[in-house]
This record gives C-alpha cells, sequence and structure tokens, in this order.
C-alpha cells in the first residue's frame, strides 16, 4: 500500500463531499418527475393547420400542488445547442393540465383555449426538443442535463430525448403522452403517441394519476457512478429514481448512534432487496441513494427491489445479480468526463494539476463487490480495510497500469471502492487520457478521463499551459464566467474584450434614416456595456464603410480608431480599436502590391477571395499579432475555404519562423468552416482541426492553435426564426497566448434580436457575434516587444504576398 493511504486523511471528507453530494443531480433519462410535459404541438398556423398557434401542454401528475412562477419551458431545433424559452407562473394542482401558447401563424381558423403562460417559440411542425427547466437561465448544449431539467422530449428526428423520440409530427398532429399524461416509463418514444392537438388548459378537467404509493421501474435503478442501468452487486452504490419516494426536502445521509455505520431508514423512506433494508444516502420525492446488501451475493438470479415511504410500499421491481458492476464517479457526476481522481500529492486531478509520470492516482468507484474481510453493510471504513473477492486492473489511455491498491476507502463508506494505479513511466501520452477499471469480469463506463502530465513533444510549453490547452481541446460550451453573468454589463478591469464579427456593413444604406444602421449601432453598444477593446470585422466593403462603423461603435470616432485597408475585393477585413490601445502595424494579406486607378490595392483572389487582415496590437502588457478572416463560402464547398486557411498557415508558417516573431497570436473571424467539437462537419467532413492537425508544421511547441467557439453562430433564414445554426466563426489562438486567454463564446444571441425592428429577421446580421476574453496585467503577463509582421515578399514562401514595411 503506498504512502496515499497513509497522510490526508481529512482530505477524504472532501472527496466523500464530492462524490455524495454530487450524487442528488438527477439526469433527465431516468428521473419520473411530478410535472411532466403532456402534450407538443409545433403545426400552428401552418398549412392545412385547424388551430393558429403551436403549443406547449404540461401536467401535474403529483400528489400536491406545484409552484412553476419562474420555471421556463425551453426549445432547440432537432440537432440544435441553442435553447429559447417562455417563462411560467403560477402553481399547478395535482391532476391539473396548464397550457403555454406559443408563435401564431398566418393560417388556421381556431384559437386555443385560454392560455396559462404565453410565448414566443416557434417549434418545428415535425422534430425538435422540448425541455421544463425549474429556473429561467437557457439550457446549452444538444442534451442538457441536470436538476434543474425537470422533463424533457425529443420528438422526430431529434438528437437527443429521454430514451429515444416521440414519433414524427406534422401540420395537423402532435405529441401526446399517454393515459392522459400519466405515462411515464422514462421513454419519450413509448410514452407519447401521435394524434389530433387537443389542448387542455387549467380549467380543462383534472386527471389525478399520482397512485398511492412510491413508484419506480426497472429502468430507474442505476449505478450511481455511471447512471446506467442493469444488473446490480453486492455493496453497490446505486441511485432510485421514480415517484412518491420520498419527502419533498432533500434528507442526505444519517449515522447510527455508534457513527459506525448508515441508517437504513431516511426521512420516512426505506430501500428493501429480498426484505432486507439497504443503507441510505439520501432520499427526497423522485430519487434516493443507496447501498445494496451484500446479502444479495446468495440470490441465484435476481433481486427484488421495492421503496418504501411512509409506511407504502411500492410496486416491486427484479433486477439481474451480478459479481461485479464496476463504475468510477466523476468530478460532476455526470458519468463521464473527468474522474473523480486524486493526484500522488492529493490535488485534485484537471487540466491544470496533471499527474506525472510514474507517479499514483487514487481513482474512486463503486460496484466493486465481495470484499474480504467482509464488512457489514454501510459501515464506515475505519483503520480496518477490505479488499475485492476479484481482481481488479486498471488502464490509462489504453495501457495497462500497475495496481497497488483495490480496497474500501479510509473514511468513507464501504460502497466507495478506491484504487490506486500508478501511471506508466513509460507513458507517452499527455492531455486527458481514457481511464477503465476492471473487476472481475465487469468493466467501468466510457468516457472517463484522467489527465496526465506533458510531453517532449511539447518544446518548453510549461505544463499549466499544455494542461489549459488540452482541456480546451475537451472543452465544448464554457461555463458562464461570474464576473460577467451576461453579455450586457461592463468588463473587469485589466481583461481586454475581443469582439469577432461578420458585421456586413455593406448589406446596408450608410445613408442616415435606412433600417439597418440604428440596429448595428443598437448591438454594438449593447455588448458588454461598450467596454469591449477591439472589433475585428468582416464584410466591410469600402473605406466610406469602415468609417461609418466607426460613427456606430460606442462612443464614435471620438473612442476609435481603424485599421483598415480598402481593397479591389467588395468584403474587406479590418479593425476597429479604442484609442489608448497601441497599433504597431497592419495590413492586408494576400495583395499583390500593386493599386488600381482609384487607389485599391489589387488583391490576389487566387490566395483568398476576401483578403486577411493582420495587425500587431499592444494592450497594457499584452501585445500580440491578431489576424482577420472571411473565408470563402464558395456555394457551401469547405475544401474552397480549407486552401484558403492553408494559405494563411503558409504566412504563418513564415511568421513563426522569424527571430523576432511574437508567440502570441489569435486568428478570428467567418471562417465558413466548423470546428469539431461543435459536432457539425462541412464538407467531406472537413473542420477547422482536420486542417490545422493534417500541416505538420503546427503539430507542436508554439505553432499549435485550438478553436475557442464552438456554438452556432450563423442565423438561420428569418422563415425559421432567426435561431443560431451553423458553426462558422471561430477565435484560433495559439498555445502561448493562453497565459492571458480566459474564454472564448458567442455573444449571446439576445444581442442581436431584442431590438423592436429585429424581432430575428436577419435585418442586423445573418451571424451572431463572438468574444473572446484575455488578461492584459498579472501574474506571468508581460510585453514580448516583438514587432516583425511583415517583410520583402522575397523572403516569404512561394505564393505568399505581403506588402512591404
Amino acid at each position: 500500500m503506498t504512502s496515499i493511504l497513509a497522510d490526508g486523511r481529512g482530505f477524504f471528507w472532501v472527496m466523500a463531499g464530492l462524490i455524495l453530494s454530487a450524487m442528488p443531480s438527477p439526469i433527465w433519462g431516468q428521473a419520473s418527475p411530478a410535472v411532466v410535459i403532456s402534450q407538443i404541438y409545433g403545426g400552428g398556423g401552418n398549412s392545412g393547420a385547424i388551430l393558429r398557434n403551436d403549443f406547449i401542454e404540461i401536467l401535474n401528475r403529483g400528489k400536491s400542488a406545484v409552484d412553476v412562477s419562474g420555471w421556463t419551458v425551453q426549445y432547440a431545433a432537432a440537432g440544435g445547442t441553442s435553447w429559447d424559452r417562455t417563462v411560467l407562473s403560477g402553481s399547478i394542482q395535482p391532476g391539473q393540465y396548464y397550457l403555454v401558447q406559443e408563435i401564431e401563424g398566418s393560417v388556421g381558423t381556431v384559437s386555443l383555449p385560454r392560455f396559462d403562460a404565453s410565448g414566443g417559440l416557434s417549434l418545428s411542425a415535425t422534430s425538435g426538443k422540448v425541455a421544463l427547466v425549474s429556473d429561467g437561465v437557457n439550457l446549452v448544449g444538444s442534451a442538457p442535463a441536470g436538476s434543474r431539467v425537470v422533463d424533457f422530449v425529443g420528438y422526430g428526428q431529434a438528437n437527443a430525448s429521454r430514451t429515444s423520440p416521440a414519433g414524427v409530427l406534422s401540420n395537423t398532429t402532435a405529441a401526446i403522452r399517454r393515459s392522459g399524461g400519466c405515462a411515464d416509463s422514462g421513454n419519450n418514444s413509448a410514452d407519447f403517441s401521435v394524434g389530433s392537438p387537443t389542448p387542455r388548459n387549467s380549467g380543462s378537467p383534472r386527471n389525478p394519476c399520482s397512485p398511492i404509493g412510491p413508484q419506480i421501474t426497472q429502468l430507474g435503478v442505476v449505478n450511481a457512478g455511471s447512471y446506467s442501468p442493469g444488473a446490480i452487486a453486492p455493496g453497490e452504490i446505486i441511485t432510485i429514481f421514480g415517484s412518491g419516494l420520498g419527502p419533498a426536502v432533500l434528507n442526505t445521509l444519517q449515522l447510527t448512534t455508534d457513527r459506525r455505520f448508515l441508517t437504513t431508514s431516511l426521512g420516512g423512506t426505506r430501500v428493501l432487496f429480498d426484505g432486507v433494508p439497504a443503507p441510505m444516502i439520501y432520499a427526497r420525492d423522485e430519487q434516493v441513494s443507496v447501498i445494496v446488501p451484500y446479502a444479495i451475493a446468495g440470490r441465484p438470479v435476481d433481486s427484488e427491489v421495492r421503496v418504501e415511504y411512509s409506511g407504502n410500499l411500492s410496486n416491486a421491481v427484479r433486477l439481474p445479480v451480478t459479481q461485479s458492476a464496476p463504475s468510477i464517479f466523476t468530478a460532476d457526476a455526470s458519468g463521464k468526463g473527468q474522474g473523480a481522481i486524486l493526484n500522488q500529492n492529493y490535488s485534485i486531478n484537471r487540466a491544470g494539476s496533471p499527474a506525472e509520470w510514474g507517479s499514483v492516482i487514487t481513482i474512486y468507484a463503486t460496484g466493486g463487490g465481495l470484499v474480504v474481510p467482509a464488512t457489514g453493510d454501510g459501515k464506515i471504513t475505519d483503520s480496518e480495510l477490505s479488499r475485492p473477492s476479484l481482481e481488479v486492473s486498471v488502464q490509462i489511455g489504453g495501457v495497462e497500469a500497475e495496481v497497488l491498491y483495490a480496497g474500501t476507502a479510509p473514511q468513507l463508506v464501504s460502497g466507495v471502492l478506491q484504487v490506486n494505479a500508478k501511471i506508466p513511466e513509460e507513458f507517452a501520452a499527455s492531455g486527458p487520457q481514457s481511464v477503465f477499471l476492471r473487476v472481475g469480469s465487469g468493466m467501468s463506463q466510457q468516457g472517463v478521463t484522467v489527465f496526465v502530465g506533458a510531453t517532449l513533444a511539447t518544446a518548453g510549453v510549461p505544463a499549466d499551459i499544455e494542461a489549459r490547452y488540452q482541456e480546451l481541446k475537451l472543452e465544448v460550451n464554457p461555463t458562464r464566467l461570474p464576473e460577467i453573468p451576461n453579455d450586457l454589463i461592463g468588463l473587469p478591469q485589466n481583461w481586454l474584450g475581443l469582439i469577432s464579427w461578420n458585421t456586413q456593413v455593406g448589406g446596408t444604406s450608410t445613408a442616415a434614416g435606412a433600417t439597418r444602421p440604428p440596429m448595428v449601432a443598437y448591438a454594438l453598444n449593447r455588448m458588454f456595456g461598450g467596454t469591449y477593446q477591439v472589433l475585428a470585422g468582416q464584410e466591410v466593403p469600402s473605406t466610406e464603410s469602415a468609417e461609418f462603423l466607426r460613427t456606430q461603435l460606442p462612443g464614435g470616432t471620438t473612442q476609435w480608431r481603424a485599421a483598415f485597408t480598402d481593397t479591389t475585393d467588395t468584403m474587406d477585413s479590418g479593425f476597429w480599436y479604442r484609442t489608448g490601445i497601441t497599433l504597431r502595424d497592419h495590413f492586408s494579406l494576400f495583395v499583390t502590391g500593386h493599386k488600381d486607378s482609384t487607389g485599391h490595392e489589387i488583391s490576389d483572389s487566387n490566395l483568398a477571395l476576401h483578403p486577411p487582415h493582420v495587425a500587431q496590437f499592444e494592450v497594457e502588457d499584452f501585445d500580440f499579432t491578431l489576424i482577420t478572416v472571411h473565408l470563402t463560402f464558395a456555394d457551401g464547398k469547405t475544401s474552397e475555404s480549407a486552401r484558403e486557411l492553408r494559405n494563411v498557415l503558409d504566412y504563418l508558417d513564415w511568421y513563426f519562423g522569424q527571430p523576432d516573431h511574437d508567440p502570441d497570436v489569435i486568428v478570428c473571424g467567418d471562417f465558413n468552416t466548423p470546428s469539431l467539437l461543435s459536432g457539425q462537419k462541412g464538407q467531406s467532413g472537413i473542420t477547422i482541426e482536420s486542417v490545422l492537425d493534417g500541416d505538420r508544421r503546427f503539430g507542436s511547441g508554439e505553432r499549435r492553435f485550438v478553436s475557442v467557439v464552438h456554438q452556432p453562430t450563423s442565423r438561420s433564414p428569418s422563415s425559421a426564426g432567426g435561431a443560431p445554426s451553423g458553426n462558422y466563426d471561430h477565435c484560433l489562438v495559439s498555445i502561448y497566448t493562453l497565459r492571458e486567454f480566459i474564454q472564448g463564446r458567442r455573444v449571446e444571441t439576445t444581442v442581436l434580436t431584442d431590438h423592436p425592428e429585429d424581432p430575428e429577421v436577419r435585418l442586423t446580421s445573418d451571424h451572431f457575434p463572438i468574444v473572446a476574453f484575455f488578461r492584459t496585467r498579472g501574474s506571468g503577463i508581460a510585453l514580448d516587444r516583438k514587432t516583425r509582421i511583415r517583410m520583402h515578399s522575397d523572403s516569404l514562401p512561394t505564393g505568399v504576398r505581403v506588402p512591404e514595411n
């Protein structure tokens, strides 16, 4: 046994909190909530429809009233990651329906009955996703999870649902929950039928459907580490989802009077396995967590499970029994991602604190089966340790790791399995690595990772920067920053806000009184209260348009300067930056070096249809080279966008080859190519990463780039509501820029759509702005003072041209 068990015992209480307090968060795929979505209709006002409006109907299946004030119903497209919402209010009584009226169409003859709430969601008539959420914060991602997602329904071709989606709908059909809204097996496909819409409101006849006593299902019994249903093992920590299982308020674990065991009753709830009460971890109405008694090992085939609450027994479910059902606890209790793992120095393993090669990590898991010597159910482990009766092995990054200890965890309950494993000294990989735990014939879930230290291939890149780089390669939707809870307030001191926006200034008249300019100014002034410092803009056709854009920025021409070159292309790119920021140099890339008779730089369309613009800025203690691009759309031919990006990489290859180059490089703009983490792909499967990874010049050291925006950034046509769609706009940051980098993401969609003249009809732009935040002062941030961004064209790679100094 290694010293990782000998010291730092107080930290195990911290780990207990990580494991036990995280587990109450339900996953929408398994919970059986009291309030459910009972009907969805998206064909209102469409061709052939009778009803004028879309609607969402919900039902209280429970036994007590539920106050839904501040709750929301939220909608996303079938394959979308962006959610819009309608806010609810009031209480819903047991058996009572609640009607939410949504957008009105142009066809239809019948209005909905009196609605209980109304909004402007435009539901797809055929396929989509609807969630009932216990707060007013917009969901993110294609399959959001967590305790705030009360119910979730995917229909048609939706890419997320509870188990499988309900059927495809039409202009004349709705998804209708069976049994008047009472059915809830945890499977949208089984629970919903497709039929004529029959909207019901709070005044409709009630349909009380909550039975007396708790209700559970076989699929609602899951491993507490992986959230997967299936066979149960002796000593496994499990979570049971259902209804009427316990008190409305969460009750957490209690100890017996001798403080050696967990109690087998909690808040009036007990869970019985073949009549044997199980140690309780927590209990509340819709879910409980317990430790499977070791006695089930004597069952020949399966075990009967019942939940008892206030003296009422649930229906019985029978679960197969297995020798082991290992799963690794994860840091966010989702069953995937970063494992609940400690490094050898007791620090929590994560991107900024990776495990070194040859060091020992501690993995926390459950489902290890019987232990020897035998221990009591729910016993708090003291100095007497027990080990699994089955053989234990660990794989890290596909490599077998030496197991130094596997057994009960000191100070934790006996259902927790602790495994100490050594990262192989010859391990050659870095960043997040897969980790698997095998106990006997049972294997833990896929998708769990451990961060391992950097390799020699990083060419001197510090470990913390390398770890942040690897983390960003997995970070799809960054969490909201507490310093700026929304995108309409000012930025903190010593932050740089870099906005990149395909503003499409050329798509509007610059005349006073034209429709679109006030909305452009409205958006530019709303973003972060107008406190951002640099705007990288695309689709600016002329010097006149560039100057007009400067007048629209917050503070106007007295507070902003422009770095813009007028070329013969009608969609130029450029920069607008605040006074007080130092611009060292700037030029248009891929121009011929000649001008036409009007003084425009002649662009080289063979290298880029729209010339990129390169500049170097100094903002307090942060200096960097910034490139804004607008890669060709070419009728959707991503291969042409990729070709132009490779030409930009040719320039960067020259740039990084100069001894006096600044290592901090940022490339932002409209790439017309999706990122890998967005889940979208361009023509022939092309992504930003496939272009970068396919170029060996940018595979190691300071030349590596990572994309930091993966949300949909292009607006759909007005006929589709103007919602976010394709992922085309990006900021690529070089690895050394991560010393200053804070976060990159799409700006809130309301920045554009809240204007009264632009209710999602794309008058402002068909792109949502993106933002990247950087620190400009602080530990480790210092001026590089390396200024070369261009030189004589004779010294450049073949085909790459920049103007001379």
